[in-house]
Formats: structure tokens, C-alpha cells, sequence
């Protein structure tokens, strides 16, 4: 077959009819059976379409085939993606709950994350190689910063320790607090992971500020291991034999689905 632009008083063929327009068309026919009496001779790259079994046919020269043949879809809820080199590819369809995501470039079917925490893993101690190899997905990670020494006598309680995780090389911290030298007794500081202030016959101790909370979400698909470090809680300022009360030391949460 050969396409042809027509130009106003050019002559019509009946050939040209049956070339140029007749073969070009896709004719509507019931079935097979239909269509082969009506076309008794095809010829090749003819369409046609079946309403019976909704079937676009096309004829190769040597028979009728489906003209959709060449799809990777063999499942309903199955997808069509590019592969690495920018062909379509079947993603079959994902098991129930299941949602779409892009892991490390790569479209693919992964557990629902969102709403479905549902394990809590509190780290205390400084932990140079925390294992996460049973993580899967997304987790929720809370840094706490451990707290300043509250003061004694003019003295000044010591910083908290910073808290810290590092993942594949990223690194997120949460500071310590700083230490705190009251200059009266009127209005101590209070803050959450604080060492408590020693009072005195001298009026100048106050609570030690809280540790910095920071969180965020990381994706620990396929990673082994993560760094964390627990910031130790400052000292409490010392002054006649006594001190204030050391802070509290800090902490990392990871919440994550199993």
C-alpha cells in the first residue's frame, strides 16, 4: 500500500479508491468469519476490527493477527514501565496494600509505610554499628540531644552531649544543651532533659537547658548498619563539695513497619 496526497481536479481511480482508501481504512466487522468475506483478497500492514471479541486485527502479508500482540501485559492490574533502555516492560501487579514507588530509580510495588509504624527500637547507649538490616522501607528516626548539668553556686553546669545517626554516609545531629549559670533564684529555667539546679545558702543555682529533638524519615531498604552516637549528659556545676544535678542523656527512637 502507498499513501497519496490528492490535489483538487486531479481524476479518481477506482483503483485509487481501493488502494488509497479502501485497504487504508480500519473496516468494522462482527467476527472472522465477516471479515474474511467481505476482504478476499488483504494485503498487507490492513486492519480491521472485531466487535465481537473487541480484537484490532492486522494482516502480516500472510495471515490475520492481533494487532496488540506485542504487549508484555498479561494481568489485569498489570503495569507498562521503561526498562534501562526506554522499552515498555511489564511491572506485574503488586500484592494487596501494596503501593507504587521509584526505589534507587527503579519503579517497583512496596509495603505501605505511611500509618503503619508499628515497632519502636529506643537507643541508649552509643551504638557504632546499629544493625538495620530487618528494616525494610521507610522509619521514623528521633534524635534527642542530652541536657545540660544544672548549676551550683555561680557555677555553671556542663553542655549535653550531642546525638547523631549516620546513614550511608548522611549525617543528622542533635545538639546538647548548653550549661546554665543563674543570677538569681527567682526564675530557674525549666526544659526537658535539664539537670535539676542544687539549691544552696548561696541563691544561684538553675536547671541546665534540654537537648535539641530533631526527626526525620529515611529509607532503609537494603542497608545493613547505621552509626548512632548517644550524647552523655553534662555535669552539674560543683561548688563547695557539692553539685548540680548532672542532665539527663540523650536518646534515638526508630519507629518502622515489620
Amino acid at each position: 500500500m502507498t499513501y497519496k496526497v490528492f490535489a483538487n481536479g486531479n481524476p479518481l481511480q477506482a483503483s485509487e479508491i481501493n488502494l488509497n482508501l479502501m485497504q487504508q481504512a480500519i473496516a468494522v466487522f462482527t467476527d472472522a468469519t465477516a471479515r474474511e468475506a467481505a476482504i478476499a483478497v488483504p494485503v498487507n500492514g490492513q486492519f480491521a476490527y472485531l466487535t465481537g471479541t473487541s480484537n484490532l486485527t492486522k494482516y502480516t502479508g500472510a495471515a490475520w493477527v492481533d494487532a496488540l500482540s506485542g504487549s508484555p501485559i498479561t494481568t489485569e492490574g498489570d503495569l507498562l514501565v521503561g526498562d534501562a533502555a526506554g522499552s515498555p516492560e511489564r511491572l506485574a501487579i503488586g500484592a494487596n496494600d501494596q503501593i507504587f514507588a521509584v526505589v534507587a530509580g527503579v519503579p517497583t510495588w512496596v509495603d505501605a509505610g505511611g500509618g503503619g509504624l508499628n515497632t519502636i527500637t529506643e537507643v541508649t547507649a552509643t551504638n557504632s554499628s546499629f544493625d538495620t538490616s530487618a528494616i525494610s522501607g521507610f522509619a521514623r528516626i528521633t534524635l534527642v540531644g542530652a541536657g545540660a548539668g544544672g548549676s551550683f553556686q555561680n557555677q555553671s553546669g556542663s553542655s549535653g552531649g550531642f546525638s547523631r545517626i549516620t546513614i550511608s554516609g548522611a549525617v543528622t545531629t542533635a545538639v546538647g544543651g548548653d550549661g546554665f549559670v543563674a543570677v538569681n533564684n527567682v526564675n530557674p529555667f525549666v526544659s526537658g532533659n535539664g539537670g535539676y539546679g542544687r539549691a544552696a545558702s548561696s541563691d544561684s543555682s538553675q536547671n541546665g537547658y534540654g537537648g535539641a529533638i530533631k526527626t526525620i524519615y529515611a529509607d532503609l531498604t537494603g542497608i545493613s548498619s547505621v552509626n548512632i552516637v548517644i550524647g552523655a549528659g553534662g555535669a552539674g556545676g560543683t561548688g563547695g563539695g557539692t553539685a548540680g544535678y548532672d542532665g539527663s542523656s540523650g536518646l534515638a527512637i526508630l519507629e518502622y513497619a515489620v
